[in-house]
């Protein structure tokens, strides 16, 4: 996939996610995942479409990686939480689902011992409008 904006892609379609969004700046969103491997759970994503990692300018990644310092930022003051899990998952082998670059940012709890992203035994489940709305209030 090229780095210009797809039609199918789920993350160039603004108007799907707008109720999620935590913080944005020109470049970047930071959104709230609707199928969180844990609470609070949240995305950084360019705005433009760039498929993988190999293809973001370094502004677009400076930008990406201030709207991740923010989402640390507001989770730490908001919830307490300071330590996170940063992944990107590259390639379909590696366990990308949408082939538009995002950093997923998770928080982890002192009661958590095991990885967020190893979902082998914990099905996922999205989140309700109720749950994304008091989510998005809280955080924004």
């Amino acid at each position: 996939m090229s780095s210009k904006q797809s039609n199918k892609c789920v993350f160039c379609t603004f108007s799907l996610f707008e109720k999620q969004i935590i913080h944005q700046t020109k470049d970047s969103f930071l959104i709230l995942d609707l199928f969180p491997n844990c609470k609070y759970h949240l995305l950084a994503i360019p705005k433009k479409h760039i498929s993988n990692i190999l293809e973001i300018s370094d502004s677009e990644f400076l930008d990406l990686k201030n709207i991740l310092k923010i989402g640390e930022n507001i989770l730490s003051e908001k919830v307490g939480i300071n330590n996170f899990n940063l992944v990107i998952n590259q390639g379909k082998k590696a366990g990308q689902e949408i082939f538009h670059l995002h950093w997923h940012l998770l928080p982890r709890t002192e009661n958590e011992t095991k990885n967020p992203l190893k979902t082998e035994s914990k099905e996922l489940r999205m989140l309700s409008k109720e749950e994304i709305e008091e989510q998005v209030k809280f955080l924004s």
